[in-house]
């Protein structure tokens, strides 16, 4: 049986290190970018089963808004599970009305672990 393959796009490198970990322990496989341009090159050269998304990408101060990248990966046909993952409940709100298909704050780490076993 073929291993799930998630896409997590996350600059705060702690809390993607932790997902990482959680979900490896599940039996699934994790690429982090940590930018725009991080996930656009992982999500052409692979096939994801699902995106963990955060609201906002801090790399390069100020925030960078992650809604023209959702917007990006709904273009090109990305049917899998999309999850909002962002500290901030407006943040995830907005990413659902724009195509997320559910959203966790980064509280919630365990739902999320949840929810992509399935």
């Amino acid at each position: 049986m073929r291993r799930k393959a998630v896409l997590l796009i996350e600059d705060n490198l702690v809390i993607g290190e932790a997902l990482r970990e959680l979900l490896n322990g599940e039996e699934i496989d994790v690429d982090q970018a940590t930018s725009e341009e991080e996930a656009d090159d992982l999500f052409g050269k692979k096939t994801f089963d699902a995106i963990v998304l955060d609201g906002s990408l801090r790399v390069n101060s100020p925030a960078v808004d992650t809604l023209p990248l959702l917007s990006r990966i709904k273009h090109h046909g990305f049917s899998g599970l999309i999850i909002g993952f962002s500290g901030q409940p407006a943040s995830n709100e907005v990413l659902c009305a724009h195509g997320a298909q559910v959203a966790f704050t980064k509280t919630q780490v365990g739902e999320v672990v949840a929810l992509l076993k399935k």
